[in-house]
Protein backbone atom coordinates (compact mmCIF):
# COMPACT_ATOMS: atom_id res chain seq x y z
CA UNK A 1 0.00 0.00 0.00
CA UNK A 2 1.31 3.45 -0.90
CA UNK A 3 0.35 6.22 1.53
CA UNK A 4 0.83 9.99 1.24
CA UNK A 5 2.45 12.06 3.99
CA UNK A 6 -0.97 12.87 5.49
CA UNK A 7 -2.12 9.23 5.55
CA UNK A 8 -4.21 9.15 2.37
CA UNK A 9 -4.30 5.77 0.63
CA UNK A 10 -2.87 6.32 -2.85
CA UNK A 11 -2.84 2.81 -4.30
CA UNK A 12 -0.81 -0.40 -4.37
CA UNK A 13 2.61 -1.54 -5.55
CA UNK A 14 2.11 -4.77 -7.52
CA UNK A 15 5.62 -6.05 -8.34
CA UNK A 16 5.98 -8.68 -11.05
CA UNK A 17 8.86 -10.28 -13.00
CA UNK A 18 9.48 -6.99 -14.88
CA UNK A 19 9.66 -4.79 -11.76
CA UNK A 20 7.28 -2.60 -9.81
CA UNK A 21 3.77 -1.91 -11.12
CA UNK A 22 1.73 0.77 -9.39
CA UNK A 23 -2.04 0.82 -9.19
CA UNK A 24 -3.23 4.34 -8.36
CA UNK A 25 -6.50 4.80 -6.53
CA UNK A 26 -8.47 7.26 -8.71
CA UNK A 27 -10.59 8.48 -5.81
CA UNK A 28 -7.48 9.96 -4.20
CA UNK A 29 -6.72 11.84 -7.42
CA UNK A 30 -10.23 13.04 -8.27
CA UNK A 31 -11.43 13.58 -4.70
CA UNK A 32 -14.34 12.12 -2.81
CA UNK A 33 -17.36 11.39 -4.99
CA UNK A 34 -20.26 13.12 -3.27
CA UNK A 35 -23.94 13.34 -3.99
CA UNK A 36 -26.25 16.29 -3.55
CA UNK A 37 -27.89 14.35 -0.70
CA UNK A 38 -24.63 14.41 1.28
CA UNK A 39 -24.14 18.18 1.23
CA UNK A 40 -25.71 21.13 -0.48
CA UNK A 41 -25.27 24.85 -0.53
CA UNK A 42 -28.32 26.62 0.85
CA UNK A 43 -27.74 30.07 -0.64
CA UNK A 44 -25.75 30.97 -3.70
CA UNK A 45 -26.76 34.64 -3.94
CA UNK A 46 -24.24 36.00 -1.48
CA UNK A 47 -22.82 35.91 1.97
CA UNK A 48 -25.08 35.81 4.99
CA UNK A 49 -24.28 37.28 8.42
CA UNK A 50 -24.74 35.48 11.75
CA UNK A 51 -23.77 36.27 15.32
CA UNK A 52 -22.21 33.70 17.65
CA UNK A 53 -24.54 33.41 20.64
CA UNK A 54 -24.71 31.11 23.65
CA UNK A 55 -27.57 29.99 25.86
CA UNK A 56 -25.57 29.20 29.03
CA UNK A 57 -22.31 30.10 30.74
CA UNK A 58 -19.05 28.59 29.63
CA UNK A 59 -16.22 29.39 27.25
CA UNK A 60 -15.63 32.82 25.70
CA UNK A 61 -15.94 31.73 22.07
CA UNK A 62 -15.65 28.80 19.72
CA UNK A 63 -12.65 27.56 17.72
CA UNK A 64 -12.94 27.16 13.96
CA UNK A 65 -13.91 23.71 12.75
CA UNK A 66 -12.52 21.95 9.66
CA UNK A 67 -14.61 21.48 6.53
CA UNK A 68 -17.34 18.99 7.51
CA UNK A 69 -17.98 17.76 3.96
CA UNK A 70 -16.78 14.19 3.39
CA UNK A 71 -13.45 14.02 1.60
CA UNK A 72 -12.70 17.75 1.88
CA UNK A 73 -9.49 19.14 3.33
CA UNK A 74 -9.25 22.28 5.41
CA UNK A 75 -7.31 23.49 8.37
CA UNK A 76 -10.14 24.70 10.59
CA UNK A 77 -7.65 26.75 12.54
CA UNK A 78 -6.47 30.29 12.96
CA UNK A 79 -5.96 32.67 15.84
CA UNK A 80 -8.91 34.89 14.95
CA UNK A 81 -11.55 32.42 16.16
CA UNK A 82 -14.94 34.00 17.00
CA UNK A 83 -15.43 35.20 20.57
CA UNK A 84 -18.86 35.57 22.17
CA UNK A 85 -21.03 37.98 20.16
CA UNK A 86 -18.77 37.98 17.08
CA UNK A 87 -20.41 38.27 13.68
CA UNK A 88 -19.60 35.77 10.94
CA UNK A 89 -20.08 36.30 7.21
CA UNK A 90 -20.31 33.23 5.01
CA UNK A 91 -22.26 30.68 3.02
CA UNK A 92 -24.66 28.17 4.59
CA UNK A 93 -24.37 24.46 3.76
CA UNK A 94 -26.31 21.44 4.87
CA UNK A 95 -23.97 18.50 5.48
CA UNK A 96 -25.48 15.14 6.39
CA UNK A 97 -28.53 16.80 7.95
CA UNK A 98 -26.60 19.47 9.92
CA UNK A 99 -26.29 23.18 9.05
CA UNK A 100 -22.78 24.67 8.74
CA UNK A 101 -21.41 28.11 7.86
CA UNK A 102 -18.33 28.35 5.65
CA UNK A 103 -16.88 31.59 7.01
CA UNK A 104 -15.11 34.19 4.90
CA UNK A 105 -15.06 37.13 7.31
CA UNK A 106 -15.35 37.62 11.06
CA UNK A 107 -16.05 40.77 13.09
CA UNK A 108 -15.19 40.55 16.77
CA UNK A 109 -17.17 42.83 19.14
CA UNK A 110 -15.98 46.42 18.80
CA UNK A 111 -13.79 45.72 15.75
CA UNK A 112 -14.14 45.74 11.96
CA UNK A 113 -14.51 42.92 9.47
CA UNK A 114 -11.42 40.73 8.93
CA UNK A 115 -10.82 37.88 6.49
CA UNK A 116 -10.98 34.34 7.90
CA UNK A 117 -8.31 31.79 7.15
CA UNK A 118 -9.39 29.57 4.26
CA UNK A 119 -11.22 26.50 5.54
CA UNK A 120 -12.85 28.16 8.58
CA UNK A 121 -16.22 26.56 9.37
CA UNK A 122 -18.80 26.89 12.16
CA UNK A 123 -21.63 24.52 13.03
CA UNK A 124 -24.98 26.22 13.59
CA UNK A 125 -25.34 24.49 16.97
CA UNK A 126 -22.63 23.11 19.25
CA UNK A 127 -22.88 22.69 23.02
CA UNK A 128 -24.16 26.03 24.39
CA UNK A 129 -23.32 27.91 21.16
CA UNK A 130 -25.56 28.67 18.19
CA UNK A 131 -25.53 30.99 15.16
CA UNK A 132 -28.28 33.61 15.03
CA UNK A 133 -29.11 35.48 11.80
CA UNK A 134 -28.29 39.21 11.85
CA UNK A 135 -31.15 41.24 10.38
Amino acid sequence: VTVSIDGTHLGHNLPDSKGNRYCINLVCIAGYATTEAEFKREDTKGLQIYSLEKNSAGCTGMFWRPDPRPGQKSSGSGSNWPRDGAQLKGIVYEVQGEKWLECFEVMQKGKGWEKCQKGSWMPFKYSQYYLKPVV
